[in-house]
């Protein structure tokens, strides 16, 4: 993934594959030779000192605390105009008791603020910064802050500061998912738009269009829409749950609207953060004073100096061509947890991983257990459901799953010949297959079904109807549209199918127990390539089990290597998309970086691997070595 310097640049620059698209950006690095600032804190202690300071006092010492709405100083390297309010402070201050040091490059105070004033992005209304659609970027739940600086002469209607999404299009993926703006009057908007186009905004009742800089957050918890400026909600909303429209493959655009090139912002603009999840009241407080050192959840951070692009909880900066792990052909054991046992966070024969969109939630199928459990992406559980049953959102042999762009979650419950469709919290939605709980080859039943796949636009499923030996498709209501497939080992046929997954570009991956092999289709299923025969070489399988497909569309096979006759050396095997062997790790055992039998994985954002293993009872998680 490219991130490029941000220097001086004229006329156009952009990288094609690139994450970060800078279009005629210029004079990218701003100084500030002229303090001019609003301090605001809860508590200021001051000692001030200053030749060019002419002033009286009324006390030999002043020990002062200032509230937020009882401060407002503008230094500069020449002079000193103090306006000073407090219920409890109404002071003339003299030359002795103020001891206070002004210099053209920082302003010492005891308050610690967050923004240095230089360098920073400046914008000239006609350019703007992309990172290019990433699915980190699709979001329900959100934080997004930034320093901004602009005079009321240079403001359009609107000037967009920072927008995922688009801007009042009504037309479901072209929607914002979230973003903020001036208007014309300097009032400072920000907010999401739903599926149809639903407006959901919190706005400023200050201007906010000075020339001087302020720092805006937007945060949506799922419940309230918050927005703060210097640290101090000036806006709250209230949403109910609603979900923003994410499923837009827009850029995330800095200075301009996403889904067209309008509506540009003309000033300076630093320290854009996006995070994952809502922050609190103190959290933006202490971001905004420079105390705020918790990354959880943070997925962007640039500062226009060396742009870093920091996922999940890590600040993990992304090498030079922005493929940090694409090629990468070591991985190093980062941690394990679970273990056998029915309690939250325990396992009995895990099985398939998928994540939201957002990747706040990591869902893993408990297969004995008879329920899903959920986890954030260190193992920490967070929530469960279903039991051992029959019964609608219960489970008998739950197997393979999916989590659809909108949230919801598929499983494949096996022995019970059926999928179920839940939503975000596990609450029964649907079912798809016979109702007598038997197997049938029936269009539209199942035989042990084992994998089920929806489609990016959440129009269509995919079921892997393993023992019948063919792919069924349906729509998302639960209609079957179609069979894809029979027993055989030609291209498009399949023997025991066993996965179903996709890649970036929409073309189709199967695996085969009983071909052992992975089949390449198209988006219409038409076959494109195969790879892999019974084996213990590097492009061979031996009671193959599950593939996961990262963003570039690498796959990753579990390779159990366990029949007679084979090596009894567990590996994951990862591939290029077209087959071509990268590497693989593992080996037989209990420690750290060794497998029992391992069965389903998973690829966050970041190319961290987790593999579930179903003879030791764990989740593993492996990183990508750059």
């Amino acid at each position: 993934m490219l991130i490029h310097s941000y220097n001086a640049v004229l006329g156009i620059f952009a990288v094609i594959s690139g994450f970060i698209i800078l279009f005629g950006v210029n004079n990218v690095y701003g100084s500030e030779n002229n303090v001019s600032n609003i301090v605001t804190n809860e508590s200021v202690n001051q000692s001030l000192s200053n030749e060019s300071v002419n002033q009286s006092l009324s006390n030999e010492s002043v020990n002062q605390s200032l509230s937020n709405e009882s401060v407002n100083q503008s230094l500069s390297n020449e002079s000193v105009n103090q306006s000073l309010s407090n219920e409890s402070v109404n002071q003339s201050l003299s030359n002795e008791s103020v001891n206070q040091s002004l210099s053209n490059e920082s302003v010492n105070q005891s308050l610690n603020i967050a923004y240095k004033f230089a360098p920073f992005l400046s914008l000239n209304g006609t350019d703007y910064v992309d990172l290019a659609d990433d699915k980190i970027f699709s979001l329900e739940k959100f934080t997004v802050g930034s320093w901004i600086r602009v005079n009321e002469s240079d403001l359009s209607n609107p000037a967009i500061l920072i927008n995922k999404g688009g801007f009042n299009s009504e037309e479901k993926g072209k929607n914002m998912n979230y973003g903020f703006w001036f208007n014309s009057k300097g009032i400072i908007q920000g907010g999401f738009e739903t599926d149809s186009g639903q407006y959901f905004a919190a706005n400023s009742t200050d201007k906010y269009n000075d020339g001087k800089w302020h720092y805006i957050v937007l945060s949506n918890d799922g419940n309230l829409l918050k927005l703060y400026v210097d640290g101090k909600p000036v806006s709250i909303k209230a949403t109910n749950g609603t979900k923003p429209d994410n499923s837009g493959s827009q850029p995330l655009r800095i200075g301009a609207n996403s889904l067209e090139e309008d509506k540009f912002f003309k000033g300076n603009i630093d320290e854009v953060r996006v995070w994952n999840r809502g922050l609190t009241d103190s959290e933006v407080n202490d971001l905004f004073v420079g105390s705020f050192n918790n990354t959880n959840g943070q997925i962007l951070y640039l500062n226009f100096t060396e742009p870093s692009l920091t996922q999940t909880t890590t600040l993990s900066k992304h090498d030079q061509d922005q493929d940090s792990f694409k090629d990468a052909t070591e991985y190093k054991w980062i941690k394990t947890w679970g273990g056998q046992g029915t309690e939250d966070g325990k396992f009995l024969r895990p099985h398939d991983i998928d994540f939201n969109n957002d990747e706040s939630i990591m869902y893993i199928i408990d297969r004995d257990g008879g329920r899903v459990q959920a986890f954030d992406k260190d193992g920490n559980f967070l929530f469960k459901f279903g039991k051992n049953g029959q019964g609608d959102g219960e489970f008998k042999v739950p197997y393979g799953l999916d989590v659809d762009k909108e949230g919801n979650i598929w499983v494949a419950d096996r022995a019970n010949h059926r999928v179920q469709k839940f939503d975000s919290q596990g609450n029964f939605i649907l079912k798809i297959g016979q109702n007598d709980f038997t197997k049938s080859s029936a269009p539209g039943e199942f035989d042990n079904p084992r994998h089920v796949r929806v489609d990016a636009d959440a129009k269509y499923v995919y079921v892997a109807d393993s023992k019948n030996n063919r792919v069924q498709q349906f729509d998302v209501n639960g209609t079957f549209i179609r069979t894809i497939g029979q027993l055989g080992d030609k291209p498009g046929e399949f023997n025991l199918v066993t996965t179903i997954e996709m890649d970036p570009d929409g073309n189709f991956f199967t695996t085969e127990r009983g071909n052992e092999r992975i089949q390449k289709f198209d988006k219409d299923w038409n076959p494109i390539l195969m790879w892999g025969s019974k084996g213990s070489g590097d492009s061979q399988f031996c009671h193959s089990e599950h593939i996961a497909i990262d963003k570039y569309g690498n796959v990753y096979m579990n390779d159990p290597q366990s029949d007679p006759g084979c090596s009894l050396v567990p590996s994951v095997k990862k591939f290029d998309n077209n087959g071509k062997f990268i590497t693989k790790w593992g080996s037989l055992g209990k420690e750290p970086g060794q497998f029992g039998d391992p069965e389903h994985l998973a690829v966050d954002s970041d190319g961290n691997v987790y593999v579930s293993d179903r003879k030791n009872d764990n989740i593993q998680k492996f990183a990508p070595v750059p």
